[in-house]
């Protein structure tokens, strides 16, 4: 069920994702960046479980993690590209 459950949202993210940035990038380019911030949010979070175990929770919540990597998904989506630009 836990499986199931991660697969529905992981599904429901990537069509959010998807569709958002098929508003200013072409559709190759759209995929492209939505794995890529897929990736990088499973990564981290992934990553910060193993570190933390039980206490992952408590950091996931914390300001400066939630920023960090909000910061590096504007990056890999351009948004910072698109409103330069």
């Amino acid at each position: 069920t836990a499986l199931a459950l991660r697969q529905q949202n992981r599904a429901i993210l990537r069509r959010t994702l998807y569709e958002s940035f098929l508003t200013v990038f072409d559709a190759d380019e759209a995929d492209i960046r939505t794995e890529a911030i897929l990736a990088l949010l499973t990564g981290v979070n992934m990553k910060t479980q193993m570190a933390a175990g039980p206490d992952f929770p408590r950091i996931a919540a914390q300001p400066a993690y939630r920023e960090r990597i909000r910061s590096w998904a504007r990056a890999l989506a351009g948004l910072e590209e698109q409103q330069a630009g």
